[in-house]
């Protein structure tokens, strides 16, 4: 493989891989976030809940005010210590029958429900009875999941596009490294097959290394012509 070709593999190959990574971090953090932005929506709604609910004597109007609570699409259900369900609203048929069961040491949990994502926490309350439930809320995440979709086309058209200039600056740097080698490789070969002292035309007149290579060459052959000349003068 030619060093042109090489310099422009390696080189997009290179920057498509980080442009990759990139958006595959962008896309898990703005996952994650939405996430913690779903759960602090739906804990605050349950601290409001829990509030209500301490105000209930009894229990007889507690489905009511869990009503009145309920995300939109979403499921409230309250569990005995012996987990039993005693209580469930929910404003999707099925939703409550999502699992649900919060890790220790999670703050919530995410499930699937018919293909979409749904984001359920859990926390202990006092039931109006006086005994200690578990009152687990579960909100579908149909917006966010509509976002990261959303998100996914956007990342993946910008990195598209991005790789379009990418492409065509690698494509130059391979020609502006392999240019000036190519050059004396065709004075080099003329030299061999007219046993001339051919040197390079145009050469830049920079401080980089391939113009110092070009110039290094000019004087070398310049050098040995004159030694030749002078050998011959000798000699005759």
């Amino acid at each position: 493989m030619k060093l042109k070709k090489k310099i422009h593999l390696f080189s997009t190959l290179l920057m498509f891989i980080l442009l990759v990574l990139a958006t595959v971090l962008i896309y898990f953090l703005f996952e994650r976030m939405s996430h913690n932005t779903e759960y602090d929506q739906l804990l605050g709604r349950a601290k409001e809940l829990t509030a209500e609910l301490s105000k209930l004597e009894t229990e007889v109007d507690a489905g009511m005010v869990l009503r009145a609570f309920i995300p939109a699409n979403g499921a409230i259900s309250i569990i005995d210590s012996s987990d039993k369900q005693l209580i469930n609203v929910q404003s999707l048929a099925g939703l409550g029958k999502v699992d649900g069961h919060v890790n220790p040491g999670n703050s919530y949990t995410i499930d699937q429900f018919e293909g979409t994502e749904a984001l359920s926490i859990s926390m202990p309350i006092i039931w109006p009875t006086g005994e200690v439930v578990t009152m687990r809320m579960t909100q579908l995440l149909t917006d966010v999941e509509e976002n990261m979709r959303v998100l996914k086309y956007v990342l993946i058209g910008v990195t598209t596009f991005a790789m379009i200039p990418i492409t065509l600056s690698s494509m130059t740097l391979g020609r502006i490294v392999t240019q000036p080698i190519e050059n004396l490789i065709t004075a080099m070969n003329k030299s061999r097959q007219s046993g001339t002292y051919e040197k390079l035309t145009g050469v830049v007149n920079g401080n980089d290394e391939l113009a110092q290579m070009e110039r290094t060459f000019n004087e070398m052959m310049e050098q040995l012509e004159q030694n030749f000349l002078k050998q011959e003068q000798f000699v005759s």
